[in-house]
């Protein structure tokens, strides 16, 4: 399905909650056309998410999520046309993602310096101009 020249998968990732500055750019938008990103908003594949000092955003999509804490940056991809394959790209930042547990590797985060590919499990991702750290919390 589209909306406007974007892509709208049939599971898509939407903003759950959002505090101070978190805002989004969408892959037709200019390279500074920033919005802000609201509550209930539908993250489209190939947003760029942005999170100021003081924003923070948790989004969903059926029992998986991501937190994004202060000051962070990521993309959010879908690989395979089914949206069964999901990649983020996260070039700033620490997110942590609770990934549903699936029989086959579905998810995975890029960043500058790793990648990090997962089943199921809850993990963060930081990330910043010296490198790259993933911690496992559960799974």
């Amino acid at each position: 399905m589209l909306v406007g020249s974007e892509q709208v998968l049939a599971e898509d990732w939407r903003a759950t909650e959002v505090s101070g500055l978190v805002e989004q750019r969408a892959p037709s938008d200019a390279e500074d056309q920033w919005q802000p990103v609201a509550p209930g908003s539908t993250l489209l594949v190939s947003t760029k998410i942005r999170t100021g000092t003081t924003g923070r955003m948790t989004a969903s999509r059926g029992v998986s999520v991501m937190e994004f804490s202060p000051n962070s940056q990521a993309e959010l991809r879908e690989i395979e046309s089914t949206g069964l394959r999901t990649t983020i790209f996260q070039t700033l930042g620490r997110i942590l993602f609770r990934v549903e547990k699936r029989s086959v590797r579905h998810f995975e985060v890029r960043t500058p310096y790793l990648v990090a590919a997962v089943k199921g499990t809850e993990f963060s991702v930081d990330v910043s101009a010296a490198g790259a750290s993933v911690s496992v919390s559960e799974g």
